[in-house]
């Protein structure tokens, strides 16, 4: 049900050298000839490349083991054994790439590559071993082995604003008036089962939001609903989190979230990203034209967050929320 994934461990191991060749060149005026073994090849290397074409790790789910072709064999006639091919592995902006350690190799956040290993070195033909002691040497070199190497790929979108809340709360449809994106909308809880990401209409293609699952109560501990979705917002500036002023009690509703996003960043401490729970947030109480009493409103410190309300069916406080996101961004 839940197939999204924003970190993937990949082994890739880098093409090996081609053997160096044992041969003797014989024609009808060298019947003696000496040797012509050529050298093997270099084996092709493994390359991380970032494109604008791909949008999640989907092309992983089922290939984590990456290789590059092995150099070919030198041949006679001094002939050296062609490359082997390089293995070119593409991934989305935003994707950073650890070692095993979690120490972070590159942040692809534009078009760019990295060669990740080198293939190996080709080996030498017995023409290399000639000399004036050893006029037929029978010796030559194999290709050095390729490298191996496990690496961590996460995917942390470049988005500048991320939409939390509990389902249902109303995320999904003014993610839909916002951008030219479809996030799922429907009455029942996760209709939205994956991270949708949009631009933010007359803003520029660089001012990305995210509208992710709905999460709740112990959403950090879970992989599949929850830890993904949260790490996907690592890069957003700002957190629009979404309360439905109709549940049995607003502020509680609200208090929730902001406790998951404090077990993340406990539990999954980031030096290179700040934490969520340190982000700007905005709160957002959804559903407005169902209450008659609004006075919860006056509870919250309004030092400490700012505050909208909204109604995505009458319409009430979207210009208002669809114009502060705007200058926010432009400021």
């Amino acid at each position: 049900m839940f197939h999204y994934k924003d970190q993937i461990v990949l082994t890739c191991i880098s093409g090996s050298g081609g053997s160096g060749a044992v041969s003797f060149c014989r024609t009808g005026t060298m019947a003696r000839g000496g040797p012509d073994g050529g050298d093997g090849g270099a084996g092709g290397d493994i390359i991380f490349s970032s494109t604008n074409s791909l949008k999640d790790f989907s092309h992983f789910y089922r290939k984590k083991r990456w290789k590059a072709e092995s150099g070919k064999s030198g041949q006679g006639g001094l002939k050296t054994g062609a490359k082997g091919e390089d293995r070119i592995i593409s991934i989305p902006f935003g994707t950073v790439l650890r070692d095993e350690q979690t120490n972070i190799l590159m942040d692809f956040k534009k078009p760019q590559s990295l060669v990740l290993l080198k293939g190996g070195k080709g080996g030498r033909g017995n023409a290399w071993f000639k000399n004036s002691l050893n006029q037929a040497p029978r010796q030559f070199h194999k290709g050095v082995i390729g490298q191996e190497k496990r690496v961590i790929l996460e995917f942390k979108p470049l988005i500048k604003v991320g939409l939390i809340g509990h389902a249902n709360a109303g995320k999904s449809t003014f993610f839909n008036t916002m951008s030219g994106a479809r996030s799922p909308v429907a009455d029942y809880p996760y209709t939205t089962l994956r991270p949708y990401y949009g631009r933010i209409k007359d803003l520029s293609s660089e001012d990305l939001l995210m509208d992710i699952p709905g999460i709740s109560r112990g959403s950090h501990q879970s992989i599949e609903k929850g830890l993904s979705f949260l790490r996907s917002l690592q890069r957003a500036k700002l957190l629009l989190h979404f309360v439905d002023s109709t549940s049995q009690d607003p502020l509680v509703a609200k208090q929730e979230i902001e406790e998951e996003l404090e077990a993340f960043d406990k539990k999954f401490s980031d030096k290179e990203f700040s934490g969520l729970s340190k982000k700007k947030r905005w709160i957002v109480f959804t559903k407005i034209d169902l209450l008659q009493e609004r006075s919860f409103l006056n509870q919250i410190d309004k030092n400490s967050f700012r505050i909208f309300i909204l109604s995505n069916k009458s319409g009430e406080g979207v210009r208002e929320l669809t114009v502060a996101i705007k200058k926010a961004l432009s400021d």
